[in-house]
């Protein structure tokens, strides 16, 4: 499978021919190479939304955009008014921003920090021996 490019566009009949037999077929050999084919414009649209041009195949937001792009091979539909790489664009630049606002939206921390930032209150917890012991209650000097 190859696509014939014509000033940097690919023939897109050729194109949507083979989204529809990938997914008349569901052969994933085919999904797969199709993909393949297409990395470098993946990469260009993560590169877009990134603005990071580096090692960009070994960062979560290209995973992300592979996946989008996958996507957009199931739910293309000639029907609608775009090409299918206008629409896979969207998609992918759709799938980044969702994975940006969750992934700021997490606050994560190390371990490690919040031992040495809190020891004197890990050092003051009291762990009963038995069941049937309590916990000595700790006061809270959290900032």
């Amino acid at each position: 499978m190859s696509f014939k490019k014509n000033k940097d566009t690919f023939n897109e009949s050729s194109i949507i021919s083979t989204i529809n037999e990938i997914k008349s077929s569901n052969d994933s050999l085919l999904m797969d190479n199709f993909i393949s084919e297409f990395t470098p414009f993946i990469k260009k649209e993560v590169i877009k939304f990134t603005k990071k041009p580096f090692e960009i195949e070994n960062t979560f937001e290209f995973s992300v955009a592979v996946l989008a792009f996958k996507e957009a091979i199931d739910y293309y539909s000639e029907n609608q008014h775009l090409s299918f790489l206008d629409f896979s664009s969207l998609l992918i630049r759709k799938r980044l921003l969702d994975y940006v606002k969750f992934s700021n939206g997490k606050k994560t921390f190390s371990i490690s920090n919040f031992e040495k930032k809190h020891l004197h209150l890990i050092e003051q917890l009291h762990l009963p021996e038995n069941k049937t012991s309590t916990i000595k209650s700790i006061p809270c000097y959290m900032k």
